[in-house]
């Protein structure tokens, strides 16, 4: 209970605004910040990797190098089991499942020795979600295993605009709009990332990346926070109460 209350003093960024931002729609990307979780994902031989989030397994084969003969385990979503299909013929020798992030994963407590979530948690878009997908990354890791996640940062415009203070303590969603179709996306301050992840999780560190994706043949540039935290080792693992409220 401790913990759901301290994630309401700070739930309530709910809102979404319209933003108009060519481009936005595409789950395609490149690998651009690689480097970020080479860094802070090489620390243990024989480690087991979690990719959650894992699509196409478009970083599958550098997780299995940093397992150091160990194992990666890819997870996502049933939406997404074509791709995740495309994995598993791309690097066979890893362990791929389909499951939701939001609910509980087929892994054991402390199972994993590191996972990466690399642009993924901003695509949930209820706050009991994120709630529980963080919860989940408690659970299934190690005491003070790495964390290694990408999510959005604010363009120069939104702030321009006032859409979302880069001093917020609260992240915001956005619906974007493309001649495609729309998308919605928790955008995320650097201040925000301490205050939502801060309880169940050490922040090491952050850093502003730009990473692009292709949509329609043309490349778009989009700014991203690469984020290092540990999971902190004196807190119960606990499942959180079913609530969409909080």
């Amino acid at each position: 209970m401790e913990y759901l209350e301290h994630q309401r003093s700070i739930a309530p960024f709910w809102g979404g605004e319209d933003y108009l931002a060519p481009g936005e729609a595409s789950a395609h990307v490149s690998n651009k910040g690689r480097n970020f979780f080479k860094k802070h994902l090489s620390s243990a031989d024989h480690m087991l990797i979690g990719d959650l989030g894992c699509w196409c397994g478009r970083h599958v084969g550098i997780l299995l190098e940093l397992a150091r003969g160990g194992r990666v385990v890819g997870i996502d979503h049933s939406t997404a089991s074509p791709r995740v299909m495309e994995a598993q013929r791309r690097h066979p020798e890893a362990t791929y499942k389909i499951a939701d992030l939001t609910q509980r994963l087929p892994l054991a407590d402390g199972d994993l020795s590191g996972v990466l979530c690399w642009r993924v948690l901003h695509n949930i878009h209820w706050q009991g979600g994120l709630l529980r997908a963080q919860q989940e990354l408690f659970r299934i890791l190690k005491p003070e295993a790495p964390v290694v996640m990408a999510v959005r940062a604010p363009t120069k415009d939104m702030l321009a605009e006032g859409l979302i203070s880069e001093y917020s303590k609260m992240p915001r969603v956005l619906r974007t709009f493309t001649a495609v179709n729309d998308r919605v996306d928790i955008y995320f301050t650097k201040p925000s990332i301490e205050a939502v992840f801060g309880y169940r999780f050490q922040v090491e560190e952050v850093e502003l990346i730009e990473e692009s994706e292709v949509i329609d043949g043309l490349m778009f540039t989009h700014p991203y926070w690469a984020v290092h935290m540990l999971r902190r080792d004196n807190l119960p693992v606990t499942w959180p109460e079913e609530s969409d409220d909080v």
